[in-house]
């Protein structure tokens, strides 16, 4: 599929609830914000975060989705962190 196809793939999803996590991070070695790999940093905090503000609403649907997103969001960063040459968007 090419990219524009994925872009309107992404366009034309309609969801009623919450069922969407965006990802983006800054992986780019030249910028002196991301020397060694703070972005594994940044990915890590704003994980914790989101899962702090689900525990505090109480919403186990939601969580649970999250956590079940955040594995694969983790796994699909890991196995391609040495292509990550600037950055990388997930939805």
């Amino acid at each position: 599929m090419s990219v524009s196809e994925e872009l309107q793939t992404l366009k034309d999803f309609h969801c009623e609830e919450r069922c969407v996590l965006s990802v983006y991070l800054n992986t780019n070695p030249a910028d002196p914000d991301q020397q060694q790999g703070a972005w594994k940093i940044h990915l890590k905090t704003g994980f914790k975060r989101l899962e702090e503000y689900l525990n505090a609403s109480d919403d186990k649907k939601e969580l649970a989705a999250f956590k079940k997103a955040k594995e694969k969001v983790t796994a699909e960063i890991e196995k391609n962190q040495n292509d990550l040459k600037k950055g990388v968007v997930i939805f």
